[in-house]
C-alpha cells in the first residue's frame, strides 16, 4: 500500500516549500540586516553563512531567488488545483 499518493504528495511539497520560503525570508532578513552598514558590504556574510566565503550580495540574490522559485510553484500549484 503506497502511503504517498496524490493530495498527500502535494501536500508534502507545499509543506516543503513553505519551509524553504521562510528559509529564504529569514537569510534575506538576516543579510540585508548586516549590509546596511556600507562598511560591512567587503566582509564575509553574517551568521549562520559562514559556510562559504562568498560575497554578500551572493547571499541577497540568492534568497531573492530562491522566495521568486517558491512563489512560482505555489502559484502554479494553486492554479493548477483550481481547474
Amino acid at each position: 500500500m503506497n502511503l504517498v499518493t496524490g493530495n498527500s504528495k502535494i501536500g508534502l511539497i507545499v509543506f516543503l516549500l513553505i519551509i524553504v520560503g521562510l528559509i529564504s525570508v529569514w537569510m534575506n532578513w538576516e543579510v540585508v540586516k548586516a549590509s546596511m552598514d556600507w562598511s560591512k558590504h567587503s566582509q564575509s556574510s553574517p551568521l549562520p553563512f559562514y559556510l562559504a566565503s562568498l560575497p554578500i550580495y551572493f547571499y541577497i540574490d540568492l534568497s531573492y531567488l530562491l522566495i521568486i522559485i517558491v512563489l512560482g510553484v505555489l502559484t502554479y500549484l494553486s492554479l493548477k488545483g483550481s481547474k
